[in-house]
């Protein structure tokens, strides 16, 4: 069973945050100890470095190329161990009337509960995620089902936050 909540009244938050602009000038940034790719690097028009992770989502305003890299090391690849809610549109409405309390309006998107299983430099391909997991691992309902979703995505969300 799939973990659905409804977020429509909430702020699109961080997750929202901005993907590098057409055309910019963007470069991976490998983690200087294991040559790890933890995230992108934009260069600003004022010669600052604006980092993204590996979802482009944007971590910080222009800063000192150090300061960029450090950033991007410290959020790493913890992504892949949490939760993240995606986003799915709501299917057609079987029936007429209100909604029932404490329902979304059936038009409104709904959330589920995800585990990221891989990200590409276009995509990430997500699994539902099982509920009461007592290890925190990539868990799935159907091992063999996946949603491939491009990037940049507003669609994925952390679900703690």
């Amino acid at each position: 069973m799939t973990d659905r909540i409804d977020l429509s009244e909430q702020p699109a938050g961080p997750a929202a945050a901005s993907a590098p602009a057409e055309g910019a000038v963007v470069f991976d940034h490998l983690r200087a100890e294991d040559g790890e790719h933890v995230g992108y690097l934009e260069i600003a028009d004022d010669g600052g470095f604006i980092p993204y992770d590996l979802l482009r989502r944007r971590r910080g305003d222009a800063m000192e190329l150090d300061e960029a890299e450090a950033v991007l090391d410290e959020i790493g690849l913890r992504m892949l161990a949490e939760d993240w809610l995606l986003r799915e549109d709501a299917p057609e409405a079987v029936g007429e009337g209100p909604a029932r309390a404490g329902e979304p309006a059936p038009d409104a998107p709904t959330w589920t509960r995800v585990r990221i299983r891989e990200i590409g430099r276009d995509r990430v391909v997500v699994g539902r995620a099982m509920e009461s997991t007592s290890a925190h691992v990539a868990k799935t309902i159907d091992l063999a089902g996946s949603i491939e979703v491009p990037l940049p995505t507003e669609r994925l969300r952390p679900a703690d936050g």
